[in-house]
């Protein structure tokens, strides 16, 4: 990685590593990259990634603020430094870094209101994403809304958006929005107790995570069966 450091081999050598869940390894490798000053925004962010996954969310705002100040301006940067406040519990830290990207911020000025338990709030910015032009803006809305009415325990408003996001997403193909969207359902099946449907979706969601060939994704659709399993008491299969 030190003599070859825009080697693509080099980032996936890194990503092997955070897909192994060794974390410090992958921030060693990613950190040449930095150094080297190549391909910036992904060895930062695959830093990022390691240390939110060790819950170091400080560290992970550092590295951000780092990139905002050697590097530049980047709206997903940005992004990301509000959710780590966020992450924190420092809302209003995450609010003055979200009112920097409007008005492309009503996903994480969301977030931020549904943590803060502002949930009207939250709902009208969710709300606001059903009239972008931008296709993941709409299906993020879709299972948003949907989260914010399962937690208010609105369980029929709640799967009437998953429906109407998992419609939307099967006209675009992609298939991460449909492994999260097919979670969120199952979830809410759990939640009310309909075990059946709940696998169904969970079994959904797996094969969209296979389809896709992410590891991530499929370790959290097998956990979440498990979930669904241990609430059917089949500990067996779980």
């Amino acid at each position: 990685i030190r003599l070859y450091p825009d080697d693509i081999g080099g980032n996936d050598l890194a990503m092997l590593y955070f897909l192994l869940e060794n974390w410090d390894t992958a921030i060693e490798r990613y950190q040449v990259f930095v150094l080297n000053q190549e391909i910036a925004y992904f060895p930062y962010m695959g830093i990022v990634s390691s240390y939110e996954a060790k819950g170091m969310y400080n560290k992970a705002a550092e590295i951000l603020e780092s990139y905002l100040h050697d590097i530049s301006e980047h709206h997903s940067i940005r992004w990301q430094l509000a959710f780590q406040y966020l992450c924190q519990g420092k809302y209003n830290h995450a609010f003055d870094e979200a009112r920097k990207l409007d008005p492309w911020n009503s996903d994480i000025k969301g977030y931020i209101y549904h943590c803060s338990d502002e949930l009207d709030k939250a709902e009208r910015e969710y709300l606001n994403m059903l009239d972008s032009r931008i296709t993941r803006d709409v299906a993020s809305a879709r299972r948003l809304l949907g989260s914010l009415y399962l937690f208010q325990g609105r369980y029929e408003e709640a799967e009437k958006q998953f429906s109407q996001g998992i419609s939307f997403v099967n006209t675009v193909g992609e298939l991460s929005w449909k492994h999260e969207i097919h979670s969120e359902l199952a979830y809410l099946y759990l939640v009310i107790g309909d075990h059946d449907r709940a696998l169904e979706e969970c079994s959904t969601a797996l094969k969209c995570a296979l389809d896709d060939k992410s590891i991530r994704r499929q370790i959290e659709s097998l956990h979440l069966m498990g979930l669904i399993y241990v609430d059917m008491k089949s500990l067996d299969e779980a």
